[in-house]
């Protein structure tokens, strides 16, 4: 929950050797397959520490060869065999491995009909299309040997009644399963549709937990994941207390609460939070304000009055905030950065979501918001082996919105991948589900959770936040 997934693993490795009862020791085994699943690639890597047998470096080394061979069960299956010679006896034994290979090969049957409805037409259409595109690409993507369902596509439509409508035309054209739509209003149709026919995977989320409908997951690009997210690193960083910046639209207002309601179940204090004009340059007054300038000039203004006489002058910020907390567009970050800096703010670290980045790099112009910390998915932060070739055939093959949409591509990418998981009697993600959108598990109400990738501006580029070993001191989360 605080996000300390390595030595989350360690401790249950450690808990794994005191459990006798089957069933509480592959749970525990599960606990320790969804922390390591949290780590990144090269992570992965770096904190293995012992050559085998050691049975960490075994989970560690699985993990890889599960992402490796994620769409290719038989494959990994094939190389179990091996894996198991060079770890002896390891604790995940014949129960764990059985349960792992058994959900990958029961994804790998899939439905063999799956419907898309998406809003072609309209406002969303260039969104959706971006969306369709990706699940497209790894439609096409699939493994040798790997099995495709039938995919239709339907024109959603701009408002829930035609979502209803090409929901049942699915329906009743065959369609075992399906992806969309992306309006929330339209999610919300569906799920109030009680029982639906054909379970479905909505591409937004509803905010009600009234309209919970088992046969309904949601899964989408949530800024107030990014929030939360933020939250977590910067507690796991060491701070405390914090102050927020953010425009004073109702989208600053959502991502700020989601910020706000995660820094504070953790322990943190939220001292300030201020509201800037989207449609301006200048922020001084918001950030003065922020900082507290406006107090220093106070009392200089006060004391030249008292002593009667000019005072050298130099103002001085609030000591009492360890970071800002900033909701902003790559345009107003690039603004903002320098004007921290300007009003005495340069040490304060700055923390924000994926929106100040555009996805594409541009070190000329984002060189002003060096030192950001942000985060988003590995789609735009890592570059891994197993999907360059996808970014490289959705630049080839849609070069005029694969930059624009890069996320979006990501999500339909994501949404295709992980139907066989949903469409099974258990909806087994069996833990984390290592996507180019995060890492996505199935939480609450038929919610897909994203895990993501942190990096703070350096010279220009977003750079991976990676953990070390030595690095990682772990806080208590207030109850």
């Amino acid at each position: 929950m605080n996000s300390q997934y390595f030595p989350a693993a360690q401790e249950r490795i450690k808990l794994d050797l005191l459990l006798l009862e089957a069933n509480a020791r592959l749970d525990n085994q599960r606990g320790i397959w969804d922390a390591l699943n949290s780590l990144t690639d090269s992570e992965l890597q770096t904190l293995r520490s012992a050559p085998p047998p050691d049975p960490l470096s075994g989970w560690m080394e699985l993990v890889e060869l599960n992402r490796l061979y994620l769409q290719q069960p038989d494959t990994l299956a094939g190389v179990i065999p091996h894996w198991q010679q060079r770890y002896p006896g390891h604790p995940a034994g014949a129960l764990f491995l059985g349960k792992l290979l058994e959900t990958l090969r029961a994804a790998g049957q899939g439905p063999e009909q799956v419907a898309i409805l998406l809003p072609l037409t309209g406002n969303l259409a260039d969104a959706a299309s971006a969306i369709r595109d990706g699940i497209m690409a790894a439609y096409y993507d699939t493994p040798p040997g790997g099995r495709r369902p039938i995919l239709r596509v339907y024109d959603s439509g701009a408002n829930p009644d035609s979502t209803l409508l090409a929901y049942q035309d699915a329906v009743a054209n065959g369609a075992q399963f399906v992806i969309g739509p992306l309006l929330k209003e339209s999610v919300e149709a569906l799920a109030q549709l009680s029982p639906l026919p054909v379970p479905v995977l909505g591409l937004n989320q509803t905010e009600n937990p009234v309209l919970y409908n088992p046969a309904l997951f949601q899964f989408g690009l949530a800024p107030e994941d990014e929030a939360r997210e933020a939250a977590r690193l910067a507690w796991r960083n060491g701070l405390n207390h914090g102050v927020a910046l953010l425009p004073n639209t109702d989208w600053g207002e959502r991502v700020y609460a989601a910020f706000a309601a995660e820094w504070q179940s953790l322990g943190g204090r939220l001292l300030e939070a201020q509201r800037y004009d989207d449609n301006q340059t200048d922020h001084k007054q918001a950030i003065s304000s922020l900082l507290n300038l406006d107090s220093s000039k106070a009392r200089q203004q006060q004391l030249t009055k008292t002593l009667g006489t000019r005072l050298s002058f130099e103002p001085r910020r609030r000591q009492d905030v360890d970071f800002v907390f900033l909701v902003a567009s790559p345009r107003q970050a690039r603004l903002i950065r320098p004007q921290l800096s300007f009003y005495r703010a340069s040490s304060l670290p700055v923390y924000a979501t994926s929106r100040v980045f555009s996805g594409t790099p541009d070190q000329s112009r984002d060189s002003d918001m060096n030192g950001i910390v942000f985060c988003d998915m590995p789609w735009t932060l890592e570059n891994r082996e197993n999907w360059t070739h996808l970014q490289q055939a959705v630049g080839d093959f849609w070069p005029a919105n694969s930059s624009r949409f890069a996320r979006l591509y990501a999500l339909g990418i994501d949404a295709y991948r992980i139907v066989p998981y949903l469409a099974g009697t258990d909806n087994n993600l069996f833990g984390a589900y290592h996507g180019v959108s995060g890492n996505l598990s199935l939480g609450q109400q038929g919610k897909i959770d994203r895990t993501l990738r942190c990096a703070r501006f350096q010279n220009g580029l977003p750079v991976l936040l990676e953990q070390s070993a030595d690095s990682m001191a772990t806080r208590p989360v207030t109850p």
